[in-house]
């Protein structure tokens, strides 16, 4: 879609009812206090989770429902012509700049704003629901995941979720533009939604009001459905592209987003543990908690020898670790007891080589043999049959000069082999399972 409509209002009365708040780890909505949060999983891509932390307060908004008639009456808006409409609403943000932007699929402006960028948004969009969470919910849900770890195991599966992602909603804002919802499914009134699908049907457009921050402040802030679950429930069964009403909480030099971890005592203590190793396991971050005692995180900092087991009871790793840093090496292993890895670490903590890795089933899968150390030696692959699958010589911590990495089929035959020159690759050479050269790199 493309913005139809722009301005900007100075809210210089703003009661702070409702914010978007954050840091680094991701970000959340204030409505009273802390309520929808979301941040980065981690698992190597856009991905986020997503919870909610307590009853959805909006409909107790007075200002906002006053513009209810207004957006849900389906008729063309004028930012200008409901100008003191607009800025009574935005009150109940917190003070600074805001944007309005009127967006849908007219390729016309009006006569007072012309976009000469061809920028779009809102384009595919999909709906995503944080789950509500509650302390007092947390051995309950613990247990559900010890059961699903033990009907797994006894089924000779693996547990390929882990607990943060078995308890918590998620989603990717990479393929489409997520609307977060503020509302649970459970409260979407079917008739409602069909009220707005016959009026959808006969032309006319409702609004819906999304919230979200510049993106000066975070290039993957949210999109918060403030009102008009129903209405997009009926866009979405129409397929019929919405028109929505953005308020955008302008970047600010002097912005102050409020503490960033204000919510996390009320998070399940796993979630509040991956936010911990995933965004502030950094020395500097440490040294800050651990300069405050009160710190809700320093629970999670790590010295000395520690023995850490999962749900289900089982053994998950043993290490020395000096302010959350592992020193020397960690073993770890799988759920269901077996043995993982045995790995070494560097002394910011990050794993330099596994010495030694296995299947889940308890076949050997690499070990690396030192001549005379870690950064001299070799390091060996085995597929589950346990013939050789690859192999690479390294002197001071690179590949050795020469053809020193070769994979291998389950078959025996060349799949892969690699020369190096000072470290960096020079040529590969990839092979069918027959020994047929199928493709040639060189540099």
């Amino acid at each position: 879609m493309r913005r139809r409509e722009f301005k900007i209002i100075a809210n210089t009365n703003g009661q702070n009812t409702i914010s978007i708040r954050g840091n680094s780890f991701g970000e959340y909505l204030y409505t009273y206090k802390p309520n929808i949060v979301s941040w980065y999983d981690c698992y190597g891509s856009v991905g986020k989770f997503l919870c909610s932390i307590k009853d959805y307060p909006f409909e107790k908004i007075e200002l906002i429902e006053s513009i209810n008639e207004l957006l849900n009456s389906g008729n063309i808006i004028d930012i200008d012509n409901y100008i003191e409409h607009f800025s009574s609403m935005i009150s109940v943000f917190s003070n600074g700049r805001f944007a309005l932007s009127l967006w849908d699929l007219s390729n016309n402006t009006t006569e007072k704003y012309i976009d000469h960028t061809n920028f779009t948004k809102y384009n595919n969009l999909s709906a995503a629901y944080p789950n509500l969470i509650s302390k007092e919910f947390e051995d309950i849900e613990l247990n559900k995941y010890k059961k699903l770890i033990s009907e797994r195991l006894n089924n000779g599966l693996p547990v390929n979720r882990d607990i943060v992602s078995y308890t918590t909603n998620g989603f990717y804002d990479g393929r489409s533009d997520v609307v977060i919802m503020t509302q649970t499914k459970s409260s979407i009134d079917k008739k409602r939604v069909e009220y707005y699908k016959n009026l959808i049907s006969t032309g006319k457009r409702p609004y819906l009001l999304i919230y979200n921050r510049d993106i000066t402040i975070d290039d993957l802030s949210n999109n918060y459905l403030i009102d008009g679950h129903h209405k997009f429930m009926a866009y979405l069964e129409l397929d019929i592209e919405p028109v929505i009403l953005e308020v955008t909480q302008m970047y600010e030099e002097n912005l102050t987003l409020g503490e960033p971890l204000d919510f996390i005592e009320e998070l399940y203590s796993w979630q509040a543990k991956h936010i911990f190793e995933k965004h502030y396991n950094t020395t500097d971050s440490i040294e800050r908690i651990l300069s405050h005692k009160t710190n809700f995180l320093n629970r999670f900092i790590k010295n000395g020898e520690i023995s850490e087991y999962w749900e289900n009871g089982e053994l998950k790793s043993v290490a020395t670790y000096r302010n959350n840093k592992v020193v020397g090496q960690s073993t770890n292993y799988f759920q269901n007891g077996q043995i993982k890895n045995i790995a070494l670490h560097q002394e910011d903590g990050r794993v330099k080589r596994y010495i030694k890795s296995w299947f889940y089933t308890g076949e050997l899968q690499s070990e690396y043999i030192p001549e005379p150390d870690y950064e001299n030696g070799k390091s060996i692959s085995y597929h589950r049959n346990s013939k050789v699958s690859c192999t690479s010589i390294f002197v001071n911590g690179k590949n050795k000069d020469g053809k020193t990495s070769i994979c291998y089929h389950d078959n025996g035959n060349i799949q892969y082999e690699a020369t190096y020159e000072n470290g960096i690759i020079r040529s590969r050479k990839y092979y069918d399972r027959n020994g047929k050269l199928t493709e040639e790199m060189k540099r």
